[in-house]
């Protein structure tokens, strides 16, 4: 259901935790690195989730700051200001991830520790140091998952009544559901294997249709596929490109291949056959040049590494940072300037003599040459 563009929200629990998804299919649709070292919290420990005593706030991060899912107010209100400082939005329990957020998921917000003592702050940490995740999103396939790991988030519905609690999950589902809102009608959805390709790929276009009675279409073939260029006109499609019956993935499923010649925007268009209040359903890719550097975006950690420790002074182990630690690295460089002295002065040339004489010259010479071909 995700994978082709469904969106799943996951909210954990004392009774229901991420951690009973280990070695299941749906682990792999979590935003969040969870383990069994997870379970493991201490049940004499006073900071542990089994006996909370430490009240924390939810932080958004530069991503969770814009992000739809936490803007709770169409006004000029600063997420950030909001959870911090709204009354009654306080915590004790949460579910902590102590993997952290997994590799291309996104955090959008998480324990605040700025205001916590140093010895209540390191019961807020994860394994790489950083605030336990409290929300956090990433993307599966077409679709989009949603990770909570408060399970109590309608306290913000204290003193404000729905004002933002309401918001909250309306705009949880929205953004889940925007792959299958946006595009196609209720009857065609236009899918391809990828979003972005290079001049001369082939997209392999899949599309999933139901007849008038809303059940899978048997025909072997769909009419009105249709593709159009980056300038707008249609491309030339041969009877073979028309969309057939995939018989493997079994009624309702169509595939057909299209070869993308030049860079920009194309669009997959389907006009639903016969008489239909239906819209056309379509779908946009974007088609860029094939550069080398385009086409293998993977870090070359061996040459990176090397370059590192080429770049260092004789003697001194190179600081190898962690890609999450960039952002105080680059922080904490110091400022470099360069004087440059600048003599300036300015020098008349026209009160040189030679500069006469050579002006001099070459009117001469000018004229003798229009002398000898008879121009004056």
């Amino acid at each position: 259901f995700a994978a082709e563009g469904g969106g799943i929200a996951f909210v954990a629990g004392t009774e229901r935790s991420p951690d009973q998804y280990l070695d299941t299919p749906l682990q792999d649709l979590l935003p969040v690195d969870v383990s069994f070292k997870d379970r493991d919290r201490g049940a004499g420990d006073p900071f542990g989730s089994s006996s909370p005593s430490i009240p924390f706030r939810v932080v958004p991060t530069e991503i969770g700051a814009v992000h739809p899912i936490l803007s709770l107010s169409h006004e000029a209100v600063d997420p950030v200001a909001l959870w911090a400082r709204a009354e009654g939005w306080e915590w004790y329990w949460l579910y902590r991830t102590r993997g952290g957020v997994k590799l291309g998921a996104q955090a959008l917000a998480r324990v605040g520790v700025g205001v916590l003592g140093e010895k209540e702050r390191g019961h807020f940490l994860d394994d790489r140091g950083d605030p336990y995740v409290i929300f956090a999103t990433v993307g599966y396939g077409k679709g989009r998952t949603f990770f909570s790991a408060l399970d109590d988030v309608y306290k913000i519905r204290r003193e404000n009544g729905d004002v933002y609690y309401g918001a909250f999950w309306d705009q949880t589902i929205r953004w889940l559901a925007t792959y299958r809102l946006l595009g196609g009608n209720r009857r065609f959805k236009i899918d391809t294997d990828k979003d972005t390709y290079f001049v001369g790929e082939t997209a392999l276009v899949k599309i999933s249709a139901l007849d008038a009675d809303y059940k899978p279409l048997t025909d072997r073939e769909l009419s009105g596929f249709g593709v159009e260029d980056p300038g707008g006109k249609a491309l030339t499609l041969l009877p073979s490109d028309a969309p057939r019956r995939d018989e493997e993935a079994g009624l309702g499923v169509y595939r057909t291949s299209v070869r993308l010649p030049k860079s920009g925007a194309y669009r997959f268009t389907l006009a639903p056959p016969g008489p239909t209040s239906e819209g056309v359903a379509d779908k946009r890719v974007e088609v860029l040049f094939a550069t080398e550097e385009a086409r293998d975006r993977s870090p070359d950690h061996g040459t990176l590494e090397s370059l590192v420790r080429a770049t260092n002074a004789r003697g001194k182990a190179p600081p190898l940072k962690r890609l999450d630690e960039l952002d105080s690295l680059a922080k904490s460089l110091e400022s470099k300037t360069i004087e440059r002295i600048l003599d300036r002065r300015e020098e008349p040339v026209w009160d040189s003599a030679w500069v006469l004489w050579l002006v001099a010259a070459l009117l001469t010479c000018e004229w003798v040459v229009r002398k000898r071909l008879r121009m004056v």
